[in-house]
């Protein structure tokens, strides 16, 4: 894992291979599929409970909606998609690396997968009761975020809610 972060860290370091980091992430992520695999297997104590992390928003938003469809972007080893369709929502995860969505359907048959460039593709719009980013924000340029935010937003139904969260490290560890 560290092999690939520190590549990753220094092609982004370099101004002509910044313009390529779409490549270098779907690369960096299909390299690690498996130990997203191998990691959903092995829970480390300092992990917040999933109850903790999408119970809530999950349980407000079927407070406001009959039917939960929920938009995972990024979605790492699938068990956000896992946990949110054992409680009867409907899922669909989007993410460059071919690799990760093997891992995800693995977890989570159910889940709609998606292959695509979250930048080039066209989310429907209002399609959506629940988005969900976990640490993904944070591998965008900030003009892509911005591009990537407005998507999120007009793929919200009326009061849908979005989870947004990101790590933030002057050193990757």
């Amino acid at each position: 894992k560290v092999f690939f972060w520190k590549r990753f860290i220094n092609a982004m370091s370099g101004t002509n291979q910044m313009k390529d980091y779409i490549r270098i992430n779907r690369n960096t992520f299909n390299a690690l599929a498996h130990s997203y695999l191998e990691r959903s297997k092995k829970k480390s104590r300092y992990e917040e409970p999933l109850d903790n992390l999408v119970g809530a928003p999950l349980k407000y938003a079927r407070e406001r909606f009959e039917n939960v469809h929920t938009l995972e972007l990024g979605p790492g080893s699938g068990e956000i998609c896992a946990y949110i369709a054992k409680k009867g929502c409907s899922t669909t995860a989007i993410d460059v690396a071919e690799n990760i969505l093997k891992v995800v359907g693995k977890l989570s048959p159910a889940t709609n997968l998606i292959h695509a460039d979250i930048l080039k593709y066209k989310i429907p719009e209002e399609t959506y009761e629940m988005v969900y980013c976990g640490a993904f924000i944070h591998l965008f340029k900030k003009g892509d975020s911005v591009r990537i935010m407005k998507k999120i937003w007009k793929s919200l139904k009326f009061k849908g809610i979005l989870l947004i969260y990101t790590t933030i490290h002057e050193k990757s560890s």
